[in-house]
């Protein structure tokens, strides 16, 4: 060892530096350096045949501290400095030195831990080849590695191939979230598809890593990772073209019965009679056409859980069929009766060999036609949207849609039920209001929000104010009949979709979020790849029209930004940042001198800027909250400030 005096021009930070989560405590080692200088010197190393030395054995972020020194104060104690100087061995023995010593520090974070040890194993499977496990673990020892078991170097490398793609949500991972939750869970999902007649699905393309990225956008803090295994099976169940709830008892059996289960002994038993598969009312087909012919009342029955699911586990029921009687009384409507009538006398005329027509219901005339007068309910309407042929794929997403829908209802006790079958809906379902909103009763706050937005994402508002029948018979249809900008405010949120971003950035929501978010995933993908599906929306919503007023609103929001900016003193290097669009030339500046910031306001301002990174995607707007925050200091110090940190 020797020690060597470098500037910080001739020194290069250690490219692969395995830490790659920001130290918290960077400010106050800025702070101390500043006062004390350093009180260890940092080591550096060169590589055969470089010029430059680089980093060895930690000091990443000491070197970034004297960095920001050295431009601020230009004093050239920051800048020339004395650096222990080690030979270089192998690119190995370097990226262990950095491991070692943020291991010794206790600085590293589970993800930082898994990536470095993955580092490292290829730097040395580079030199020698593929090792045993044990023949790694000896190698990690011999370049001064603390102990790791066998387990441990396992969970850290199926963190490094599987876990990527959750982004900044990886700093969350923990050992056990990893060992308890995430590896028997992609292991569990993998195995049941593994047995399934899609045993070729791509499960890691199409399935985990998909649902990974959307978790990793909207859970960074605190992850939940049981939410996490819950999306993914939904996911899964969607492919496989189940409901959530027997895939959840599917892989609960095989969790149990071992390797030798098959897919069929999994698959949960029909029931041996006809029993509802909901706890409100309608259930299957053949329990309807026993309400309709008067054999039984709606209502009875209970929940069929999957085979093999275990006590505790929540199942999805089916979606219960919007099949209900006008308000007048109990038995359906006699030109529904007489139609399903009809249709059983046509299968059982077509099992015979003969096919006849119906003859026409009494609410009908004698050309078969419907007076206009009636409107039949909702079960019994035909939407011209799902005449002809329908794409296999829009009906999955669909179905995952509506399943989704019921997860997000059943988080209200007002709403739990309510998501019901509506075929002359483009979703196909629909969100139901409970009766006594009818007589001025207000839904919770949280049901107000769930039902907004279950509303908005089947369209039943657009569609039902434009044309009732398609949601006639059903309580919301009678709201509207009635409804008046005060009786809107018994089912809106008091903040418009404003909750949408609590559901996103609070923990305690996740399992709200992240249903909601799959519905925007999947209803956008709907809309992109089965267009012919939607003719009929577009006639009641104008989607150029909604487009080109949104477009007109962002550009307005562009402009009153952009005034707020220049009025609180943005540099010119801020406003090309943030607006690229903008005419500088045209622009009159005003930032003055940017002001120094002492310590104690950075370090707040640096806590503003963090909370407000992790709650608003866009950095304009986060911009404008961070200087409500701090009213005093021009934008352009706030964004010199910003920049420093960075």
């Amino acid at each position: 060892m020797s020690t060597i005096r470098l500037t910080l021009d001739q020194v290069d930070p250690y490219e692969k530096n395995p830490r790659s989560k920001p130290n918290d405590n960077f400010l106050n080692i800025k702070a101390s350096i500043e006062a004390r200088g350093l009180d260890t010197l940092m080591w550096v190393t060169r590589r055969p045949g470089s010029k430059r030395y680089v980093l060895a054995k930690g000091g990443g972020t000491r070197y970034r501290a004297l960095r920001q020194l050295w431009e601020e104060t230009q004093d050239r104690k920051f800048f020339e400095i004395d650096f222990n100087y080690c030979e270089y061995r192998s690119e190995a023995d370097l990226l262990a030195g950095h491991m070692s010593e943020n291991l010794n520090r206790g600085e590293m974070c589970f993800w930082d831990k898994a990536k470095g040890y993955v580092d490292l194993k290829h730097e040395i499977e580079g030199n020698f080849g593929d090792l045993t496990y044990d023949a790694m673990v000896a190698k990690f020892k011999e370049l001064g590695m603390p102990d790791i078991g066998k387990s441990s170097l396992a969970l850290y490398q199926f963190a490094f191939d599987y876990l990527h793609t959750l982004g900044d949500a990886t700093y969350g991972l923990t050992m056990l979230a990893v060992r308890d939750v995430l590896q028997p869970g992609y292991n569990l999902c993998l195995r049941l598809l593994n047995k399934s007649p899609k045993s070729d699905y791509d499960f890691d393309g199409q399935i985990w890593q998909p649902t990974l990225r959307a978790f990793g956008c909207t859970s960074v803090e605190d992850p939940d990772w049981h939410a996490l295994m819950v999306s993914v099976e939904g996911a899964l169940a969607e492919a496989l073209q189940l409901d959530l709830g027997t895939l959840q008892g599917m892989l609960a059996g095989l969790k149990t019965s071992g390797r030798a289960a098959t897919w069929e002994e999994l698959l949960p038993s029909p029931p041996t009679s006809p029993t509802s598969h909901n706890d409100t009312g309608a259930g299957s087909s053949d329990n309807e056409d026993d309400w309709l012919a008067g054999n039984q009342t709606p209502g009875g029955g209970g929940n069929i859980a999957p085979a093999g699911t275990d006590p505790g586990v929540r199942v999805n029921t089916t979606p219960r069929t919007f099949a209900r009687a006008p308000a007048d009384g109990d038995r359906p409507p006699p030109e529904l009766v007489a139609q399903k009538e009809a249709e059983q006398r046509n299968r059982a005329t077509e099992s015979a060999g003969e096919v006849k027509k119906a003859p026409p219901s009494p609410a009908t005339s004698g050309n078969g036609n419907t007076p206009e007068a009636v409107n039949p309910p909702v079960s019994a309407t035909v939407s011209p949207l799902f005449s002809g042929s329908r794409r296999v794929g829009a009906e999955h997403q669909k179905r995952a849609l509506h399943e989704l829908a019921i997860q997000l209802a059943s988080h209200s006790k007002t709403l739990d039920r309510l998501v019901v079958t509506n075929d002359a809906l483009p979703m196909g379902w629909m969100i139901d209001l409970p009766l006594d909103v009818l007589a001025g009763t207000p839904l919770p706050p949280l049901a107000k929000q769930i039902f907004w937005f279950l509303a908005r994402a089947s369209f039943q508002i657009a569609i039902g104010l434009e044309q009732a029948d398609r949601v006639a018979g059903s309580t919301f249809a009678k709201f509207l009949a009635a409804a008046s900008p005060e009786q809107w405010e018994l089912v809106k949120p008091d903040d418009g979709f404003d909750f949408l971003m609590s559901w996103l950035i609070d923990p305690e929501h996740v399992s709200l979020a992240m249903p909601a978010m799959r519905m925007l995933a999947l209803t956008r993908d709907l809309l992109a790849n089965h267009p012919d599906e939607f003719l009929d929306l577009s006639k009641v919503l104008d989607f150029q029209e909604l487009q080109q007023s949104h477009q007109e609103r962002r550009h307005l929001q562009e402009q009153e930004d952009l005034a707020y900016y220049i009025e609180n003193g943005a540099s010119p290097d801020m406003v090309r940042r943030i607006f690229p669009a903008a005419d500088l030339p045209e622009i009159r500046f005003r930032p003055g001198r940017i002001a120094e910031i002492d310590l104690k306001t950075a370090q707040r301002l640096y806590d503003v800027w963090d909370d407000l990174c992790l709650q608003i995607v866009s950095e304009r707007t986060r911009y404008i909250r961070l200087h409500q925050v701090f009213p005093d200091t021009t934008m352009a110090s706030l964004y010199s400030a910003i920049n420093d940190l960075g």
